[in-house]
């Protein structure tokens, strides 16, 4: 029987509801997108990092933030 997490549900400060994450390399996003989404907070991804080379192992690490959308329908910029 797999275990379920239990995520406290987070805010975000001085009431705001629409949250800007910045992703530089890419899976270490992934749970604190899940925890954004199962706390109902509305946020963008972008992606940035000009230290990756070569440019296919930047699109290979920007593209793994796609397994999440279509979950939390959040666009990828």
């Amino acid at each position: 029987m797999p275990l379920k997490l239990i995520r406290e549900k987070l805010e975000l400060p001085g009431g705001a509801n629409k949250l800007l994450l910045h992703s530089c390399c890419a899976p270490c996003s992934g749970e604190l997108m899940e925890v954004l989404g199962a706390s109902g907070i509305d946020f963008t991804v972008f992606f940035y990092n000009p230290n990756i080379h070569p440019r296919k192992e930047y699109e290979t690490r920007k593209n793994e933030k796609h397994p999440f959308r279509p979950k939390n329908e959040r666009p990828l910029r």
